[in-house]
């Protein structure tokens, strides 16, 4: 079961009693969970016991790769000059999380150890993070989509407004 359905389950089931939000949830509510591997959507029409899940690989690791793409472009280095590339991916998601869940905004700057014993840096600034997301390329496809290319927002964007399309009440 998709963690987004399990967690609508899970708040139809603890709201027993409060039927002003059971009614919200029977108008129709789409869940979505942004994990690092895939962007899963769900709806459930708790009338007709029907549900819609959806699931793209779109996950925040591909912010995560493209985070450590431009650290290597700006550094003119590639992933065979890390002593360990595993400590350089695990350190672009920290400072990634870190980024994403600082309420001031400010991040320190994403720096790696070269093999070489050099310590390149790349500033986690909005600007940076807004081209990461709104600029970059990425793409992905699945057993039941064609590749499909274009920034993460974009790709984010189009998939929250297909599964409204699609979804129980709307469908």
């Amino acid at each position: 079961m998709p963690e987004s359905r399990a967690s609508l389950v899970k708040i139809y089931k603890e709201s027993t009693g409060n039927e002003e939000f059971i009614k919200i949830l029977h108008d129709g509510v789409i869940v979505y969970d942004f994990g690092s591997s895939t962007l899963d959507a769900t709806s459930i029409d708790f009338d007709n016991n029907i549900q819609n899940d959806e699931s793209i690989p779109l996950g925040a690791h591909l912010i995560e790769e493209l985070i450590f793409k431009n650290f290597c472009s700006l550094n003119g280095c590639t992933s065979d000059d890390f002593n360990s590339p595993e400590a350089a991916v695990l350190e672009t998601r920290r400072i990634k999380e870190t980024y994403y869940t600082s309420i001031s905004g400010k991040c320190q700057p994403l720096v790696l150890e070269l093999k070489t014993g050099e310590y390149p840096i790349f500033p986690i600034t909005k600007e940076n993070m807004h081209k990461i997301t709104h600029v970059d390329k990425v793409g992905y496809s699945t057993d039941t989509r064609p590749f499909v290319e274009g920034t993460w927002a974009g790709l984010c964007r189009n998939f929250l407004e297909s599964t409204k399309e699609n979804s129980c009440k709307c469908g």
